[in-house]
């Protein structure tokens, strides 16, 4: 959460749940490279749908529609899109919460009279994990807390930003993944 006048968590349930007043939200798209630093923001994003099942594969995927002149400013291969929940604040500030971070694919085309338009299909990084092969194998020791054990496996496949429970419980085994 970006939260820059620091309000307190019952002043944003407030806003949340409209209890007074009028509740307004916006949204905001930051483009990020590879290393997950901001290098821009979309102005034209046309459409955005965000999906989340707790138990695929691939925890979230979006589409974002944008006007085909910014996409040219989009590396396919490394940028990734990340959106923002705006919720406004009675007295003029903004509370932020990310969506994710999403890695894109090729887009698909549209045009409508003069307006040209890009549908970018995205996933959120659970899409390294599930098409990863381990080019080396690893280990890892009995006893080791959970949350240490999986902070390895993702660091393996490039992903750094976790944010996970933590937890007293470690390995009762061994775990060990060959080679692929």
């Amino acid at each position: 959460m970006n939260n820059p006048r620091n309000y307190t968590l019952s002043a944003i349930n407030a806003q949340l749940r409209l209890t007074s007043g009028v509740r307004k939200v916006t949204f905001r798209y930051d483009l990020l490279n590879r290393n997950d630093i901001k290098i821009g923001e979309f102005i034209s994003i046309t459409s955005a749908k965000i999906s989340y099942g707790e138990f695929r594969t691939i925890k979230r995927s979006a589409t974002f529609g944008l006007h085909e002149f910014e996409q040219r400013e989009i590396n396919y291969l490394s940028d990734q899109i990340q959106p923002w929940f705006r919720l406004h604040m009675p007295d003029g500030g903004i509370v932020e919460w990310s969506l994710g971070i999403f890695l894109l694919e090729s887009p698909a085309r549209t045009v409508n009279g003069n307006i040209i338009t890009r549908d970018i299909g995205a996933y959120d990084k659970t899409i390294i994990v599930e098409q990863d092969n381990f080019i080396r194998g690893f280990f890892i020791e009995k006893g080791t807390n959970y949350v240490t054990a999986v902070t390895r496996i993702l660091n393996t496949a490039g992903i750094t930003k976790i944010n996970m429970t933590e937890t007293n419980h470690v390995l009762p085994s061994v775990l060990s993944v060959k080679q692929t």
